[in-house]
């Protein structure tokens, strides 16, 4: 499927020019095609920017099988997420 490599090269870019808004509306409708590393990461990066720190948890927290996609050549990215999950569930619970 074309269309979510789209959607988010798309959110990148609109990252690129702080337009979290329109990135974030990319970034969900390529995780609605196809729920994936990229989208959920991205997703919990704007949620921290935001300051939405349980946003960003429930997205560095997404279903497993969006861990273990082709957007990361098959392997999970199980120890940078879980590192960003860790900082803001402290932040989120006030914990440091």
């Amino acid at each position: 499927m074309i269309a979510c490599p789209c959607w988010r090269l798309r959110g990148r870019l609109e990252l690129k020019l702080k337009d979290t808004v329109a990135a974030q509306k990319d970034f969900e409708a390529s995780y609605a095609i196809l729920p994936g590393a990229t989208a959920a990461e991205q997703l919990g990066e704007i949620a921290e920017m935001k300051k939405d720190l349980n946003g960003a948890i429930q997205q560095y927290a997404p279903p497993p099988s969006a861990w273990a996609d082709a957007t990361n050549g098959g392997r999970r990215a199980d120890a940078e997420i879980r590192q960003k999950l860790g900082n803001v569930w402290r932040l989120a619970h006030g914990l440091r």
